[in-house]
């Protein structure tokens, strides 16, 4: 009993996680869009978290094999730890991601912030390990991403309503301004740009279910929600999230491609038909010429080192240059931002008018300039392990010498057997791609939405293969660093 209502918490805290973090908002605080998202976030992962160490805690009572319990708490505890390392691939990168952060702090002049980033890392990796370790079937996985889908088309039917000068909930909209439209498009989020990064993980997850979909209401509503999310992001049409959109689908055909063959036709049919859509809207509406208009803006101000991304870029390399190691300390990039920014300011020219910086825009290379080397080679090494990883499951045995078949962990459910759970990661790691190429402009791993979004993609990419027999026909060897200690 105790573990049924272990996994119905955990199970329901995802959910709610998933759907409700990008929509809460406190209309009565200083900060009514970020701070609350990120403390929900945390309250529903520390739930979730605690209800899975009950659940683990019992199975250890309760287990056949006595001579755990005679070792005391901490050998359970000890245990515990092993368990997550052998069955959670990339638990080693996510490690020293970790430890990169802690090691940061002896540069670090400002506890509170650094306290602040530290518990977002360790909150986000336990979310990770949370959906790796309870979403076990196809059921859970598909409730999971709808219910992430419901709530990124909530947010952009409300950013249609704010394009056209109207804002019931957040008031953020100024209906006598000139320019209402995309520079009003906020969702419930506090920046254009912040809700298009958000939304960018959407479009290919979308595109990928409603190729495997066999009921038409559910079909319905994945083309409806791909059309609607992708028209907002090319409507507020900020550059960094564009070119994400673009690098997404790019990397959906090509690993689309090889099961083209096998998919029905009506399936085809409506692949070029939201092609033609999306070219005929973008030209009708003027949003591409829009697009190419703030590309060649964004161009010249580099070209006349103007550009504030530009300041923010160097000053963060100042950073990096002054501690390579260790970093200047975790969340510490606000901090220290004006002292490294007049070290810029002796070298260069700059005509802008930017005075401060939370963020540099880029979340590289201010991770780079928080935790130093460490930190950086982290990341890296998380995000190669995980393409590597997901690639291998995302070729089809007739594209990929020597690669075993991937029966689906969906099979019965989807439209074509053997290449359902193969779409399906291919749509959470394009997702994953859009988001990475976003993080080169802006910084969504900032923003809770769009950072819980993304570790859910990738652990939902791993999910879809642990927990299904496909692990045990898998060609990788228990010492491969694909898994970690597996």
């Amino acid at each position: 009993m105790i573990l049924k209502i272990c996994d119905w918490i955990i199970f329901y805290s995802l959910i709610l996680i998933v759907t409700l973090t990008p929509l809460v908002i406190n209309p009565w605080g200083d900060d009514q869009f970020r701070l609350p998202k990120e403390v929900f976030a945390q309250i529903m992962i520390i739930i979730a978290f605690s209800s899975w160490l009950i659940k683990l805690l019992e199975e250890s009572l309760i287990s056949p094999n006595p001579p755990l319990l005679k070792r005391g708490k901490g050998g359970i505890f000890l245990s515990v730890i092993k368990k997550i390392f052998k069955k959670t691939p990339f638990m080693l990168p996510i490690s020293l991601l970790i430890l990169a952060s802690l090691f940061s702090l002896i540069n670090s002049t400002s506890a509170l912030f650094s306290f602040k980033s530290i518990l977002n890392i360790i909150l986000y990796s336990i979310l990770y390990i949370l959906v790796v370790n309870n979403i076990k079937d196809e059921k859970q996985v598909r409730r999971l991403l709808i219910s992430a889908l419901i709530s990124g088309t909530v947010t952009s039917i409300y950013c249609l309503v704010q394009y056209f000068g109207l804002d019931p909930i957040t008031h953020t909209v100024n209906p006598a301004q000139p320019n209402i439209g995309s520079y009003r498009t906020t969702g419930f989020l506090d920046n254009p740009d912040i809700v298009s990064g958000y939304l960018i993980v959407f479009p290919t997850v979308a595109l990928s279910m409603f190729l495997i979909s066999t009921k038409l209401a559910l079909r319905i509503f994945f083309f409806s929600a791909l059309f609607l999310i992708t028209a907002i992001i090319i409507m507020i049409h900020s550059i960094t999230p564009i070119f994400g959109l673009f690098a997404a689908f790019l990397v959906f055909m090509v690993f689309v491609k090889p099961h083209l063959p096998s998919l029905p036709s009506k399936a085809k049919i409506g692949l070029a038909v939201i092609l033609v859509l999306f070219v005929g809207a973008g030209f009708i509406t003027g949003k591409f010429g829009s697009i190419f208009n703030s590309l060649s803006f964004h161009y010249k101000r580099f070209q006349n080192l103007s550009s504030d991304r530009l300041l923010m870029w160097r000053t963060a390399g100042e950073m990096i240059k002054d501690k390579p190691i260790a970093g200047i300390g975790v969340g510490m990039y606000k901090v220290k931002f004006f002292e490294y920014r007049d070290k810029v300011l002796d070298k260069i020219p700059y005509f802008g008018v930017y005075e401060k910086a939370e963020q540099s825009h880029n979340e590289y290379l201010q991770l780079w300039a928080e935790m130093g080397t460490i930190g950086i080679i982290a990341i890296l090494w998380l995000i190669i392990n995980y393409f590597a990883y997901a690639i291998k499951l995302a070729v089809p045995r007739s594209s990929a010498a020597g690669l075993p078949y991937i029966p689906s962990p969906l099979e019965g459910e989807g439209r074509v057997r053997g290449t359902t759970n193969q779409l399906l990661i291919v749509g959470c790691m394009s997702g994953v791609v859009a988001i990475l190429i976003d993080a080169i402009g802006s910084f969504p791993f900032h923003i809770a939405p769009s950072a819980v979004l993304t570790i859910v993609l990738i652990a939902l990419t791993v999910s879809l293969t642990i927990s299904s027999p496909i692990e045990k026909r898998l060609s990788l060897p228990s010492s491969s660093p694909l898994v970690g200690e597996d």
